[in-house]
């Protein structure tokens, strides 16, 4: 047995493909729902917002909405294009499922605007602090996914020590009740829900698109326009089971021509950047 062979994707005929993705499309969003019930599960038990297993529940749950999004804009990604394989390894990456997750809570306006934006999240150490180069950090999506699930014996600029899941920090010091559905999920379940999860829809998708070239330039009215166009078409073929009003606006630009691997970074340069640094200047 061989797992994470996501890549022979790319062997199948464009029938097959299609066939395979759409069952991968509806097995991904029952895992994640069934994710999403067993936290609102946790919830009623304890409706401390601080119970660890609600937001581990929660975030498995997201990669699992990101890997189906990932999916979809496999389809919309021609497969001559040259990020094409290269996009279907971000199935398989959690820096690139984080980032998607986190892409679906953005409203740009343009492809370019993403771009610049997923980047900061694509760093493996990046300085902050509160004059923006006090301490390294880690790269904030896996640090923040370890965090949420492990203990664990680190090494900071302060020395060595134990560090524990931490949820208050995961919600930016504030206890309130989860929203358990965020944006990665609704948008999930509402392609499902209007039917483009069919290999019928799939292959209308993939025609659609295989022809718009996603340049840096592309603006977001442009997109909408294309949404409304696609779910048209759907319209007219009998394939649209629901109104797709919510994903006229809320189905972003395709990524898969964005790179969303890890951006590798020296430690040592960061570290002289904290000894140059001068707050006169």
């Amino acid at each position: 047995m061989r797992v994470r062979a996501i890549k022979d994707l790319n062997q199948l005929s464009q029938n097959d493909f299609l066939q395979k993705v759409s069952s991968g499309l509806n097995l991904i969003l029952q895992n994640a729902n069934y994710l999403i019930d067993d936290a609102k599960l946790l919830l009623e038990r304890d409706s401390n917002a601080a119970n660890n297993g609600v937001w581990i529940l929660r975030g498995i749950a997201e990669e699992e909405e990101a890997k189906f999004l990932i999916l979809i804009d496999a389809v919309r990604c021609p497969k001559k294009h040259e990020r094409f394989e290269k996009h279907l390894q971000n199935f398989n990456d959690h820096v690139a499922k984080g980032i998607y997750a986190k892409y679906y809570n953005m409203r740009p306006a343009t492809l370019g605007e993403i771009i610049s934006r997923v980047d900061s999240y694509r760093a493996e150490y990046y300085l902050d602090g509160p004059q923006g180069i006090d301490w390294i950090f880690r790269n904030r999506i896996s640090q923040t996914r370890e965090e949420m699930m492990y203990v664990d014996y680190i090494e900071d600029d302060e020395g060595h020590r134990w560090q524990k899941p931490n949820p208050i920090s995961m919600i930016g010091g504030k206890m309130y009740n989860p929203e358990l559905k965020r944006n990665v999920l609704k948008v999930s379940q509402a392609l499902q829900d209007v039917g483009c999860t069919t290999p019928e829809s799939l292959s209308l998708m993939l025609e659609f698109w295989k022809d718009i070239e996603m340049k840096e330039s592309f603006h977001w009215q442009e997109l909408r326009k294309l949404n409304i166009s696609f779910f048209e078409k759907m319209e007219s073929k009998g394939l649209l089971l629901y109104n797709p009003n919510f994903l006229i606006d809320c189905w972003l630009f395709p990524i898969y021509s964005i790179d969303l691997s890890l951006i590798k970074v020296n430690k040592q340069e960061l570290r002289e950047i904290q000894e140059r640094w001068n707050p006169d200047y």
